[in-house]
Formats: C-alpha cells, structure tokens, sequence
C-alpha cells in the first residue's frame, strides 16, 4: 500500500529556487534531449507546467534512471504546490503521462508514490493519483506493494470515493491482481466489486459475475460457493447455464453435474472448466453431504455413490481428509470411514438453528458444571469449618 495518513501531508524537500526558474531548467534540459517546446513564459506558469509535463517523457529512453527521476520530481515539486493555477488539472495530466509510460516505469511508479503521499488527505485528486499507481505497479509486477486490502485503500482515499469510481477502481486491481498471480486476492475483490451492484444496477455486471462464478469453480481450494448467491450481480445470472452450474456445485451431488455436463460439454469447456477437475470437487462435496448424514460411511457406498475404484477409495478418502472438508478416521479392516465432523455445504437458517441449539445446549452444560463446582466449594467450605470448631 501507498504510505499511510502519517505521510501524506509531508511536504517534499527540493532545492529552493523560483518556480519560473525551475521551469526554465526543466525545458532546457527537455530540448536537449529532443522536447519541442516553446521557452517558459513568466506569465502562465499553468501553461508552461503543461507543456513541460507533455514533453517529460522524451527524456525516459535516452537518460539514466537516476535522472529521469530528477526530472520527474523536479515537475512533483511544482505540481503540489496550491499557488500554481488549476494545479488538480496538472496532477491528472501529470498521472497520465506517467500511466502511459512503456519505458522507466519503475522510476514512474516511485515518483507516483511520492505524489499521492504528498497530497493532503482532502485533496480532490488523491484517487486519480491512486488509479494511475495501481496500473503502474500491476505493470511492474508490484500491485502489493500499493494493495494490501479494501478497506486500506477507502481509508487513504477517503470517504468521497463514489460507487462508480470505486468499481472502476475495483475492476483494475482485479485485472492486476490476476496478471500478478495473485488469484485468491483477486477473488475477493471482485466479489466486493460484485456487492456494489444493487438489484436494479446487478444486470450492469452480468458478465463480471459469471467470471466470478467460473473462477471460484475452476478454483482447486474454493469449495463452499453459496456465499455467491447472495450477490445481486450473480442472482442476475438465474436460468443461465453457468447459475445451473453453480447451483449443482453448492447443493447437489456428482451424478447431477455428470448429467449437466453430458447436456453442456461444449459450453462447460467454452469457459475454460476442466472436467477431470470439475468431477474431482464433486466426488468431494458429494462425500461431504453423505458424510452429514452417515457417520459411519461404508467403503461400498463411495464406491457406488462417488463412482470411485475399489482400489481407489483409500486414496480419495485421504484426499478428502486431507481438505479439511471432513474430519474423520478411515477403518480399513471394517471397510469404513468413521466421520467425527463435517462442514455445510451451504448455511442457511437450517445451519443457524442447528448452531443455536449446539451453543445452548453447551451454555446449559458450561451452567451445571459451574453449579456443581459451587456445591463441591460450599461443602468443603462447611467441612473446614466444622474442623476448625473441633
């Protein structure tokens, strides 16, 4: 993430020379690395800012890193300070010139950095600064290093940050997320994408929420998918293939999804699904309903219900213990899997009631014991009394 509150009112340090001299040196230097443009006026500094940072990027492939950075805070130096006319403008520009930039962009993203922590926290332009770091670190394989969550990025930006540009924003550090192999983040944020949709905005991220819905199928530690239906993008998606799909990986079981797939093959690996993979997770969420409901699972019954090899229920057993999903023993002389837990599939009010009556029941049990251990207090206590007046 970018520095925290605690920096981004710092002012930058830089030489202490006059703006309209500063401007002279930096379009001096630009000229002689090829820039064509006009000499600074002393009138419109605004003017001749703009031009400069039109021109900053002729210097990226013929100058030392160590420069290029010079230049571009020498331009950070100017661009901050309130006193420069439409000095927002400036910032926006400035941001996307860095953004566009195909060479130096490390140096890009330093000088970025610098500008968003040197903008005060009220500052109208803190999320096009923020925007244009985000893509820069993406292209440099550092979206960690400005990204670490959701909620640290609305604290630096503020609480002015609108639906819409908070889902533009979104939509970018997923795209950037992916392309740095960060998958499993990735997934979060588009779902938090996916919750900014209200029911008559939802059809708008149709197509985000079956890419949602197809990553967390295709995804080989993603097994508990009901949370999805919540969202109101993906509600949307009802009476499609891909919800029927989804519908069949959260509450139903593995002979379904092989009718599915003989109906949908093309469909299915039009989006990319592995089917091998695809009746891997199923054989999985299938042992777990079964598992809820037989605490004491014969071999026979995954072989039968799961279409697993006589020979192979021992190694897909341990596969399944192995998730996390179940927890459990497998008795290989009686030819059993002996369950001792196993998570929900989905959790609806079923799941809370049944919560509810655990927790009382233990509320109830933590109760007694705690009055039998007043009694056994009591009693001692009237037993060393009785002593003591012996």
């Amino acid at each position: 993430m970018a520095a925290g509150a605690s920096e981004s009112n710092q002012l930058l340090a830089f030489i202490k020379i006059e703006l309209a001299d500063q401007a002279l040196e930096l379009q001096s230097y630009l000229q002689s690395k090829g820039a064509d443009i006009p000499a600074p006026s002393s009138e419109d500094l605004h003017e001749d800012l703009s031009r400069i940072i039109e021109a900053c990027d002729v210097c990226f492939a013929s100058s030392a890193p160590a420069d290029v950075e010079a230049v571009l805070n020498s331009i950070v130096s100017m661009i901050i300070l309130e006193t420069v006319k439409d000095n927002n403008k400036l910032i926006v520009q400035f941001c996307a010139k860095l953004s566009a930039a195909t060479t130096c962009q490390e140096v890009c993203l330093k000088v970025t950095n610098l500008l968003f922590n040197s903008l005060k926290p009220s500052s109208p332009v803190k999320y096009d600064v923020y925007y244009s770091l985000v893509s820069l670190a993406g292209k440099v394989d550092q979206i960690d290093s400005v990204f670490s969550s959701i909620p640290e990025m609305e604290a630096a930006l503020g609480s002015d940050l609108t639906v819409a540009q908070k889902q533009k924003l979104l939509r970018l550090i997923y795209r950037e997320l992916l392309n740095n192999k960060h998958s499993e983040a990735a997934s979060v944020v588009m779902i938090d994408l996916l919750r900014t949709y209200s029911e008559e905005t939802a059809s708008e991220a149709r197509e985000e929420a079956q890419r949602c819905v197809l990553a967390a199928l295709a995804d080989p530690d993603t097994y508990l998918l009901d949370h999805l239906l919540s969202l109101k993008p993906v509600q949307s998606l009802e009476g499609s293939p891909v919800y029927q799909l989804l519908t069949i990986f959260i509450s139903e079981g593995l002979a379904q999804y092989q009718q599915f797939y003989a109906q949908h093959k093309d469909l299915v690996e039009s989006w990319g699904l592995n089917h091998a993979n695809n009746e891997t997770k199923m054989r999985q969420l299938t042992f777990m309903q079964l598992a809820q409901a037989h605490p004491d699972m014969p071999f026979d019954m995954i072989e039968k219900e799961l279409q697993v090899p006589e020979k192979g229920v021992e190694e897909f057993v341990i596969e399944v213990l192995r998730t996390r999903l179940v927890r459990g023993r497998m008795d290989q002389a009686a030819r059993k899997v002996h369950i001792s837990s196993t998570m929900h599939r989905t959790f609806a009010r079923p799941q809370w009631q049944q919560l509810r009556d655990v927790l009382t029941a233990w509320k109830a049990n933590v109760s007694a014991t705690c009055e039998s251990m007043q009694s056994v207090v009591m009693a001692q206590m009237e037993m060393m009394g009785q002593l003591s007046n012996a």
